[in-house]
């Protein structure tokens, strides 16, 4: 279940997000240059609902059609299909890993693809970014614990995410409150061609 955007709050977050992301490298558009392309991934409730406004009895809505909505009038070109109700995470990450490979063959650079994560969508970009291998495509992961999910990934796999990657919490997230301080060097396997951001909120600290 995803927090970012279930509400008021929530969408606010995700624009503030969105003018950060404006303002680096990782994504937005300047006068003039080529579209820059958003893949969003959604959380898990719109999934299992089907649906793009699903409500949750603590959350609220799930407001994914806005969501793409403040990305689209920031002046990105937006992907954010519902995945099918029986989508692993296995499935959805090799779904992303096809779009970008698609967007890089029509011709698409790959530091104007941006992959947006929240909640179980996070994951799934994580995964994504491990199999893509592409140092210069940029992930957004909302909601999620970077170091546990990095854990993870290396215990199943040996490989961690590659590309830039920039990891954005709420402080008052239940879900990732115990979520310990991403430390690369705790994570010598890591590959090197990955760059991190972790932060709380919108914060952001580079390593």
């Amino acid at each position: 279940m995803s927090r970012i955007s279930t509400d008021l709050t929530g969408l606010v977050m995700l624009l503030v997000l969105v003018v950060l992301l404006a303002g680096t490298a990782l994504g937005g558009q300047g006068k003039g240059e080529a579209p820059r392309h958003v893949i969003y991934l959604h959380g898990r409730i719109v999934q299992d609902r089907q649906s793009a406004r699903p409500e949750h009895p603590q959350f609220g809505y799930y407001e994914l059609e806005r969501i793409l909505a403040a990305f689209r009038d920031r002046g990105f070109v937006v992907t954010g299909e519902i995945r099918p109700k029986n989508a692993s995470v296995s499935d959805a990450a090799d779904r992303v890993v096809a779009q970008v490979r698609e967007l890089l063959a029509s011709g698409v650079p790959a530091d104007h693809i941006t992959v947006v994560g929240a909640s179980m969508g996070a994951g799934i970009a994580l995964v994504a970014s491990a199999r893509l291998r592409n140092p210069d495509v940029r992930f957004c992961i909302l909601g999620a614990c970077l170091s546990s999910n990095v854990e993870q990934m290396l215990a199943d796999t040996g490989k961690g995410p590659v590309g830039h990657v920039l990891v954005v919490r709420e402080s008052s997230d239940q879900f990732t409150k115990d979520c310990a301080d991403w430390k690369p060097e705790e994570f010598p396997s890591t590959d090197r061609n990955c760059r991190y951001s972790d932060g709380v909120s919108v914060s952001r600290t580079d390593h």
